[in-house]
């Protein structure tokens, strides 16, 4: 049991560190689960060797619903995303973009009812290699996505203090020249720190960022700066960048305007909640390592804005994963042929 507990607060603490030197990575995920996983198990032991019949049956009340809905935890995501995908038809659009949670939960259909449907003794021994590396292949991006959902999660659950300068707001297209409710609530998010700051001490300035797409009428930054002076905010406490297209050139352009006025400062930027994991990264690689205010989507928008999140996550580390599906491969090819070569001999 010492070890137990030694181990599970090595791993709590290692999270903490990791957190606290970079709130935007994939290794936060892994040790925040894991470390949860041990101080779960910690508290188990811990009230089972209380052997308090009140105590345990109060275990076997949490822990009876818990395994019920881990055995049907599955078939709660395909309704969720199904369901997500209805949401998202009816009150946004059909559109490609928006079929992710769709074509997600059909995907999880298909390869249940393959595994349930076809017994491997039915199957050519080539087939059967072929499915076990194709779930060995899913079964690691299960754990991965699972790792990212949760460091996504914690990215956004950060409070950053009420002592900055600049709050850098990040675009996300508009529609007929004028903001969307999405880039609204990124406005919102902003501006409810910029008055909560300001009953404390000095506001920060509002630096809107984002240049004018080849379907729009003006710059984002622009009406984003509308937006935010005709709900109150001063005009002489904003600020806008308008030659930016992408996240990246948001935080490398927002840099070059920030550093115009001040050489010290602090800042932050605001964003949607499911955007301020990889946003974090970018806004690192330009050279400003700040926190990011995650503002409130809808729980259907949130999913398919998740999954299109990772996607994107994938595609930044691409080589990385590449390297990872053909080392899966390689090995499982190289144990394929070793047993189908020393099959004769077995027995």
């Amino acid at each position: 049991m010492g070890y137990l507990l030694a181990l599970t607060l090595f791993l709590s603490v290692l999270f903490i560190v990791f957190f606290k030197r970079n709130y935007a990575s994939l290794m936060n995920g892994f040790l925040f689960m894991v470390a949860s996983f041990f101080v779960l198990s910690s508290g188990l032991f811990l009230a089972l060797q209380l052997e308090n019949k009140i105590v345990n049956t109060i275990i076997l009340i949490i822990a009876i619903p818990l395994m019920f809905i881990m055995f049907l935890s599955v078939f709660i995501a395909i309704f969720t995303l199904l369901l997500s995908a209805y949401k998202l038809f009816r009150n946004e659009s059909k559109s490609l973009a928006n079929s992710l949670t769709l074509l997600t939960g059909i995907g999880l259909i298909v390869y249940i009812a393959v595994t349930l449907m076809v017994p491997d003794r039915n199957l050519p021994p080539v087939v059967q290699f072929i499915w076990a590396l194709v779930t060995s292949i899913i079964t690691f991006y299960v754990f991965h996505i699972s790792f990212f959902i949760m460091s996504t999660f914690l990215s956004y659950r950060v409070r950053p203090k009420h002592n900055k300068d600049y709050i850098i707001i990040l675009g996300s297209g508009l529609i007929d020249g004028n903001v969307t409710p999405l880039l609204a609530k990124r406005i919102d998010r902003a501006i409810t720190f910029y008055h909560k700051q300001a009953s404390i001490t000095k506001p920060p300035k509002l630096l809107f960022s984002g240049g004018q797409g080849p379907d729009e009428s003006r710059a984002e930054a622009l009406a984003m700066q509308e937006y935010a002076i005709k709900v109150g905010i001063p005009v002489e406490d904003t600020l806008v960048e308008t030659k930016s297209r992408t996240t990246q050139e948001n935080f490398k352009y927002s840099k070059e305007v920030i550093e115009d006025i001040s050489s010290e400062y602090k800042a932050i930027f605001s964003t949607s909640n499911y955007h301020v994991f990889r946003s974090a990264g970018f806004a690192k690689a330009a050279g400003l390592p700040i926190y990011g205010l995650g503002a409130r989507t809808v729980w259907y928008f949130y999913i398919n804005a998740l999954i299109r999140e990772y996607i994107a996550h994938i595609w930044i580390h691409k080589k990385g994963h590449l390297i990872i599906v053909v080392s899966l491969i390689s090995l499982a090819t190289i144990f394929h042929i070793f047993s189908t070569l020393l099959a004769p001999y077995a027995g």
